[in-house]
């Protein structure tokens, strides 16, 4: 009944700290950062790994997709055109979103 007791005790004490120093708002930036940074961490593997990636789906989505949507999503992730430049934006926002988590966790 001790360990219980003192894992009771260790929660309770865990939430008083968390709403004694508002941890919600630093959570709420940290979580909305993280959210977004996935948008252009997905960017930065279509740049990278694109060809193979849209192979793996075409062969993976016909289920899913009508053949023209597969050959809209297939066109979309193997054109060379903008590949690099959404991958140096991509790499821009995730440094921004870092930048930022760090502030906020700072805060």
């Amino acid at each position: 009944m001790g360990r219980l007791a003192g894992t009771l005790e260790f929660t309770m004490t865990v939430i008083r700290v968390a709403y004694k120093k508002e941890i919600k708002y630093p959570a709420g930036a940290l979580a909305y950062y993280a959210f977004v940074s996935f948008v252009p961490l997905l960017v930065l593997v279509f740049a990278l790994v694109g060809e193979e990636l849209a192979i793996e789906i075409y062969t993976v989505t016909p289920q899913f997709l009508t053949v023209e949507a597969q050959r809209l999503v297939y066109g979309a992730m193997t054109a060379v055109s903008g590949r690099t430049w959404a991958g140096v934006f991509a790499l821009g926002i995730l440094a921004w979103g870092g930048a930022n988590v760090l502030t906020s966790s700072r805060a």
